[in-house]
């Protein structure tokens, strides 16, 4: 479970990796600061899910949940969003030491 774990941080971390060349590329060629929002890239791969979301939350749980909240986690730029849940998941996956033993011996 934790290679799982492990593998999918470290996809995250090249997706994310990707996605800020991708960025520097844009604001270069454009001359402009042009980086990628997590609504955004939401929208480039399934726009009905996004909308559904929201409908549900508004409608079923809290309205105040979507507009403050998710409204300004949608604007977060993508890279770092996905680079933090990638550190996050490889930290949760890491191998873990004993206590008395940092260094392994050959």
């Amino acid at each position: 479970m934790r290679l799982v774990v492990r593998n999918t941080g470290l996809l995250l971390l090249v997706l994310c990796a990707g996605m800020l060349c991708y960025d520097i590329v844009r604001t270069v060629l454009s001359g402009e600061l042009q980086i990628i929002d997590v609504g955004s890239l939401w929208v480039a791969v399934h726009s009905t899910s996004l909308q559904e979301l929201e409908a549900g939350i508004s409608r079923y749980l809290w309205p105040f949940l979507w507009h403050p909240v998710m409204v300004t986690f949608l604007l977060l730029p993508a890279f770092a969003v996905v680079g933090v849940v990638g550190v996050l998941l490889m930290i949760v996956g890491r191998r873990r030491t004993r206590s008395g033993q940092l260094f392994s011996r050959p």
